[in-house]
This record gives structure tokens, C-alpha cells and sequence, in this order.
């Protein structure tokens, strides 16, 4: 299920960050801007694509950092994508695929993995950010499996857990309450930035 979030700090409800950009904006606003771009682009990919310039201009009486939050949301989490013949949506499975986490310590933590000391942090916001983007639990664990082997989190040991499996399993709870990943990865990231 897509549930408009907030672009800024990705919040579903009316409590932002207290440094988000939109702190403030109804949810319905959030939601009509969502609404807009996404209708604009899907009318138009029954003819061809739409570009960034020509949607700008027609939604010119409602344009503003909003839309662009938005737009830029929908691309960089890969809902939508920019080709050669403008803006294009994603296919859900295509999406799911290509997604990997872009927020700096996020990303730290995709990309080198996890050290002793801060495992249990790295693994609880990557799960997190999973369900934030509409990974199941089975898309998850998968990926999160190939995560331990690719980045070398499994030997660098630490682990209480006899397989990166039981690991997992332990931390499905994670996924199923939907908690938040920002602080968790920043701890986490300051970690191994110092252990790498």
C-alpha cells in the first residue's frame, strides 16, 4: 500500500521532524501533490511519456517546493523514473529490484555492511527502511540474507545468532511494528565509518 508520506521526513500521520521542511502542511495537501503528479504522468504514459518541463508547466498554479519534494521522492525511491522521452512509471517488481537505500548513513550501512558493536542498530534500520518501502517481510529477509554475504557482515562475527537466518528471525518484529531506521542508521554509520 502507498501511503503518501511526507517527502522531507517520510511521516504518514500529521507528527513531522522537528527540522522537516513541511512541519505544518495538512496531509491532504501532502496527499493532492502526490495525487497530481502521479494522475499528470499516468494520463499521459497511455500516449507517451511526459517530461519534467512539460509537467512543471501543467501543474504551473499548484507548482512549488512541494511538488518538487514530491517528484523527487517518487523518482529517487523508483516510482517513477526520467528517460529519454521524459518521466515513466516503474513496475512494482522493477522497482523492487532496482531500490537500495540512498540517506548517507543508510546508504554507508548498504554498501560496507555492519561491524561488531553495532550490528544490532544496522540490521534494525535496514529492516526498517525496507518496510518503509513496501518490502514484505519474505523481499526483506531475502534481501537482507544477500546483504550479510555481499558486504562481509556475517564474517566479521559478532553475532550471537549461529546464521545471518536466525539473525533475521529475531528481528521480524522490526518489520512487522514499522519502527523508524534515521536514528538507528546514524549510530550505526558513525560506527563503522570509525571500524572501516
Amino acid at each position: 500500500m502507498f501511503e503518501y508520506p511526507c517527502p522531507d521526513c517520510f511521516t504518514t500521520n500529521a507528527l513531522h521532524d522537528a527540522d522537516c521542511r513541511f512541519e505544518g502542511t495538512e496531509r491532504a495537501r501532502i496527499e493532492r501533490a502526490y495525487v497530481d503528479v502521479l494522475s499528470t504522468i499516468l494520463a499521459e504514459t497511455a500516449d507517451g511519456r511526459i517530461s519534467e518541463a512539460d509537467l512543471r508547466d501543467r501543474l504551473s498554479d499548484r507548482w512549488g517546493p512541494l511538488y518538487d519534494a514530491v517528484l523527487g521522492r517518487l523518482t529517487a525511491h523508483h516510482y517513477l523514473r526520467e528517460t529519454a522521452e521524459g518521466l515513466e512509471p516503474v513496475a512494482a517488481d522493477t522497482r523492487m529490484d532496482e531500490q537500495e537505500p540512498t540517506a548517507p548513513s543508510l546508504g554507508l550501512l548498504w554498501e560496507r555492511g555492519s561491524v561488531p558493536g553495532c550490528h544490532d542498530n544496522a540490521i534494525f534500520a535496514l529492516i526498517s527502511w525496507h518496510e518503509l518501502h513496501g518490502f514484505d517481510w519474505a523481499q526483506t529477509r531475502e534481501r537482507m540474507l544477500e546483504w550479510f554475504d555481499r558486504t562481509g557482515t556475517w564474517a566479521r562475527g559478532g553475532f550471537e545468532e549461529s546464521s545471518p537466518a536466525a539473525v533475521l528471525s529475531n528481528k521480524r518484529h522490526v518489520h512487522e511494528k514499522g519502527y523508524g531506521w534515521k536514528e538507528k542508521a546514524e549510530m550505526a554509520a558513525s560506527v563503522v565509518e570509525s571500524s572501516l
